[in-house]
């Protein structure tokens, strides 16, 4: 540790972006939480010009300590405010250290707020790294499932797989999920292809005709908008009639 203190003394005033970029990758291959005192100074006291060009670095190694030690709340919001202010490849490795981080130390709430845009994101590790930490989340907020049922549309498997274990781990029966859809008008984000996804993944196997038929009903006595009912009414019926059919 006092061989790392003098190189920090030596390159923490710098303006050396290639000097300060190595030194952290050295912090890197041994991370400590005693490093963090150190991070704190270039997160805090440095150029922006500076700090945009050590940012995927720190984020890095925030990562690498938070994935062996719990780390304070600070450095997560810290995190968490870049992420909006960064490129698709600093926003990646945010929710990489995310992931990481999560293992020893809690998440704050203010995470729901960049999973919103994060698990729709364009840039398809960003998507699956969201998901990743959804799947690991103790709860999930209402207002996060609309954009979670967007997320159906996608046509990586590995988004698929990820979405039906985050939507069985947290919506458990018909009428959770019915309620689902109903707030905030979820209802109207799901296309026909969404529809038919969501019925498989909750009503695959014969022996849930009946949870199936219950779901219907729910849909059927709602006040949802008419033709939107009607959409759903059909898709179930097709696929009840598919699943009697394979009894």
């Amino acid at each position: 540790m006092e061989q790392i203190k003098k190189k920090f003394e030596r390159i923490k005033n710098s303006n050396n972006v290639q000097r300060i970029n190595e030194f952290l990758i050295e912090l890197s291959r041994n991370p400590k939480s005693e490093y963090l005192e150190i991070l704190d100074h270039f997160m805090k006291n440095r150029d922006p010009n500076i700090l945009d060009n050590i940012k995927l670095n720190l984020i890095f190694i925030l990562g690498e300590i938070g994935k062996i030690h719990a780390i304070d709340t600070d450095y997560i919001n810290y995190l968490i405010d870049q992420y909006q202010k960064s490129d698709r490849w600093v926003r990646n490795e945010i929710m990489t250290a995310l992931q990481k981080i999560m293992h020893n130390s809690k998440l704050p709430d203010s995470v729901f707020d960049i999973l919103k845009y994060s698990m729709v994101d364009d840039y398809y590790p960003i998507q699956k790294n969201s998901l990743i930490i959804m799947k690991n989340l103790g709860k999930i907020p209402e207002f996060l499932y609309k954009n979670l049922l967007r997320v159906l549309n996608s046509t990586e498997s590995e988004i698929f797989e990820l979405m039906t274990g985050i939507l069985k781990k947290f919506i458990k029966n018909e009428d959770e999920l019915f309620e689902i859809l109903n707030i905030f008008e979820n209802y109207k984000v799901l296309n026909k292809t969404i529809m038919r996804t969501l019925l498989i993944i909750f009503f695959s196997a014969a022996i849930n005709l009946r949870d199936l038929d219950n779901f219907r009903s729910l849909i059927s006595n709602s006040d949802w908008e008419e033709d939107y009912k009607k959409d759903y009414l059909q898709e179930i019926d097709t696929f009840q009639k598919i699943l009697i059919k394979n009894l």
